[in-house]
């Protein structure tokens, strides 16, 4: 009888725990679903806010399209698109964007992609780069895209 008595305490028991570790799961999934949609939330917000400081580079853009099909004041069009240029750029550095300085510097590896290597003939500027043909870009110390640049080699003849 005792030995009955101590199976169901312990079945009882059992039961228990299982219950008890079936809703720490349910909470635990529930916290991992409340804390993905609230990450998904602060994500959209960001996004909206981003596109929304990129529109007025857009309206500026529209206008100088506008602007580029009304005249032929080729002075002034380049001006207002190098205007935009720097709006632009601008908007990127206020989201933490930074463009990645490689021309005249030691080539960087880890943040520069080597597109081409030209024979130079001064030994200053060996692993130097000696011309980007494309911007690389940073935020926040996180490269986004490498610099192509054309990387100099200098070799004694």
């Amino acid at each position: 009888e005792q030995l009955k008595n101590q199976a169901e305490e312990s079945e009882r028991k059992l039961k228990e725990y299982i219950a008890a570790y079936k809703q720490k799961m349910a909470e635990n999934d529930d916290f991992r679903k409340r804390m993905e949609a609230s990450y998904q939330k602060r994500a959209d917000v960001a996004n909206a806010e981003f596109i929304l400081n990129l529109l007025p580079v857009v309206d500026n853009l529209n206008r100088a399209v506008f602007a580029a099909e009304n005249s032929r004041d080729f002075e002034s069009l380049f001006q207002g698109i190098k205007m935009i240029q720097v709006s632009f750029i601008n908007q990127l550095k206020n989201c933490g964007v930074e463009k990645i300085d490689a021309p005249g510097k030691a080539f960087n590896p880890s943040d520069e992609e080597a597109v081409e290597v030209v024979e130079v003939d001064e030994r200053e500027k060996d692993n130097i780069v000696i011309e980007e043909l494309e911007c690389g870009y940073k935020i926040k110390e996180k490269l986004l895209r490498p610099a192509k640049v054309k990387v100099g080699r200098y070799s004694e003849k």
